[in-house]
């Protein structure tokens, strides 16, 4: 699914976009995407990703990348992009802004809150999440439920959850909520327990060239050590076969290119703005 423009205001879950199938969607907006329902309390307003049941043998993988989320709405959780059951996620130079929800981006497993003991870990779903921006969303930038996730190089800034950028939700009995990564700009709240590396906040700086004219690169002064070194990175599920993805991305959001082996700017470009 490819350079498309979404806009869909009146759907209960996925508004923009619903997929059910390994998928690889690029180049595509998700615009102005809401849920209905008694205060827009829906999932996944602008894509949701729904594959498999509780105890189910297989798993859809879903490339998502060089997508631009903004405005779209889901008051539950999910505000922009929504990864379900077993629906194994990758998300990569995208821009993420102005989404209305908690968990801009949420990842959940398939127990539906039931499943105790281990079966609870048997039924989680995975996503890794590489150099995209999460700014200026209402509500945290990501959700994680029954769910691993796995972030390098992102660059979360301004977004108004109490809890910082992670919400770990309540899910199944059984199941860990579980947030890995390292070298991202990003905020974890107090009480929240991740294995995250190399972090920093960047609350305090005004992080990107103009955002006011939608302009995410990062800036040229002040963002200087936010830059990540290592070529590779550790998927939160490793996927066979010409779906896996296990290196930076060469090309950015803007089809730029990266430096052959680093140092990687954080974010969705390549570079910063000049």
């Amino acid at each position: 699914i490819r350079k498309n423009r979404l806009h869909e205001p009146s759907l209960p879950h996925g508004a923009g976009l619903a997929v059910g199938c390994n998928a690889d969607i690029h180049h595509v907006e998700f615009v102005g995407n809401d849920t209905t329902g008694t205060n827009h309390y829906g999932v996944g307003g602008g894509m949701i990703a729904q594959h498999g049941v509780s105890n189910d043998d297989s798993a859809s993988v879903v490339l998502v990348h060089e997508c631009w989320f903004e405005a779209n709405r889901a008051e539950k959780a999910g505000a922009a992009l929504f990864f379900d059951q077993t629906s194994v996620g990758w998300v990569a130079n995208s821009i993420f802004a102005h989404n209305i929800g908690e968990g801009t981006l949420l990842v959940d497993g398939a127990c539906g809150n039931s499943c105790a003991g281990p079966d609870g870990d048997y039924d989680r779903n995975f996503v890794t999440a590489v150099f995209n921006v999460f700014a200026e969303n209402e509500g945290a930038g990501l959700a994680v439920q029954d769910a691993t996730a796995h972030l390098y190089g992102n660059a979360f800034w301004h977004n108004t959850s109490a809890v910082g950028d992670v919400r770990l939700m309540g899910g199944s009995p059984g199941a860990d909520n579980v947030v890995r990564g390292d070298s991202n700009v990003i905020v974890v709240g107090a009480g929240v327990s991740t294995e995250l590396t190399g972090s920093v906040s960047a609350e305090a700086l005004t992080l990107f060239a103009d955002v006011a004219s939608e302009d995410y690169h990062l800036r040229a002064t002040d963002t200087a050590a936010f830059e990540r070194v290592a070529p590779s990175y550790a998927p939160a599920f490793a996927v066979p076969g010409p779906l896996a993805r296990t290196s930076v991305p060469p090309l950015d959001y803007a089809s730029a290119a990266r430096p052959a082996g680093g140092p990687y700017v954080y974010g969705a470009y390549a570079t910063r703005a000049p």
